[in-house]
């Protein structure tokens, strides 16, 4: 019985990035000149991390090369979750990079999988369904059937264990040893483990622990967001009505955001059932709080979605990815006065007292030739 599905996205801040900037090209993500993340395609084309980027470069001329962007990575993960959200209530996400949700809606699943590059599992326990994720291709997804449980694990190799942040170390002693699959591992002790490999030996051994624990899934709750909902009377698809009513909807939003900035803007469409039919989304390049900037990329959004054969009775403006200012640390005493600020005072009353040390020779033969003594002046 499958219960669980697990979403693990390897390199995140890659498929992030490529989910961001709407592209269908090569993304690598670098750090202080080296690859830090890339797509599929970029490992297929034997882009490593810690590869330099001008070997990159040098291998995919036509790759999107972008530096990593916390605040880009946030709000993609937010739309992922909110994506899952729409197939079942039932989400959770211990980190980014990292889903659990129940299986309600599989064809909801698989295009998430599409569109993301993601990777699933499904089985009856978490610890299974991260397993089955980190082994099946992007998109795609891999099932454990209850009575197929122990063949794959015995068919698990230890070398994806990279993928769970165990170190190469480890994985290459594990090998050494004859450890090649999970099943190997699931016959030794926590002592066993802890005294060959450490501290990353009892977390095998917690991991191991995990497989037939069945947790459940709590309700999701989703993070805080704006939205403005106009209804129609009558059905409507005319820009010259749905432009102006979208350009109060942005200046209203704005109003609301109360000081946060906004970094994903959101335009939908309804029916007559009051259900969305059409949606476009945006994740800007730097999170706002600017009308001026609500109401463009809104305006690009609601043309996306206009058609001639689609009626509308009604228009949604969403904000997400909501993000607080930075608090700034205020000073409990006032700043120490500088040197020149205190000469600049005392020269305006004593301009013939204040004097400046200049350097003349370091390398004098006499001491006085180094140094000489002038007026101070501002």
């Amino acid at each position: 019985m499958y219960t669980i599905c697990c979403l693990h996205f390897p390199h995140y801040p890659a498929l992030a990035a490529r989910f961001a900037l709407n592209t269908q090209r090569m993304v690598i993500v670098e750090a202080n000149g080296r690859v830090m993340a890339t797509t599929p395609d970029g490992t297929a084309c034997g882009i490593t991390v810690g590869m330099s980027i001008n070997r990159a470069r040098a291998l995919v001329s036509d790759a999107v090369i972008t530096e990593r962007d916390h605040a880009r990575e946030l709000a993609v993960w937010e739309m992922v979750m909110d994506m899952l959200y729409s197939s079942t209530p039932l989400l959770t996400s211990p980190r980014i990079g990292e889903a659990y949700c129940a299986v309600d809606n599989r064809e909801r699943i698989a295009t998430v999988l599409e569109q993301t590059l993601a990777q699933a599992g499904i089985a009856r326990t978490r610890t299974l369904a991260l397993l089955a994720a980190v082994r099946s291709r992007p998109s795609t997804m891999t099932y454990v059937h209850d009575d197929d449980e122990a063949r794959f694990l015995a068919e698990w190799p230890v070398a994806l264990l990279r993928e769970l942040h165990v170190d190469d170390a480890t994985v290459e002693r594990l090998e050494l040893f004859g450890l090649a699959t999970l099943a190997h591992l699931r016959h030794l002790s926590e002592r066993h483990l802890h005294v060959q490999f450490g501290e990353e030996g009892r977390r095998l051994h917690a991991l191991l622990k995990q497989l037939p624990v069945r947790t459940d899934l709590p309700f999701y709750t989703p993070p805080p967001s704006i939205d403005v909902v106009q209804q129609f009377d009558e059905a409507q698809r005319e820009p010259s009505i749905l432009e102006p009513l979208l350009l109060l909807m942005a200046d209203q939003a704005a109003q609301l955001l109360q000081g946060r900035r906004t970094s994903v803007i959101e335009v939908r469409a309804r029916n007559n059932a009051d259900v969305v039919v059409q949606r476009a989304t945006r994740i800007l390049k730097e999170p706002t709080t600017s009308a001026s900037s609500i109401r463009t990329v809104g305006t690009i959004l609601l043309r996306q979605i206009l058609s001639a054969h689609q009626w509308w009775y009604g228009i949604e403006l969403v904000l997400k990815g909501l993000m607080t200012p930075l608090v700034e640390q205020t000073s409990l005493f006032a700043q120490r006065a500088s040197l020149n600020d205190v000469a600049a005072h005392v020269y305006r009353r004593f301009p013939h007292a204040v004097l400046r040390i200049e350097r003349h020779t370091p390398d004098a033969y006499l001491p006085e030739h180094t140094f000489a003594l002038t007026h101070w002046q501002r």
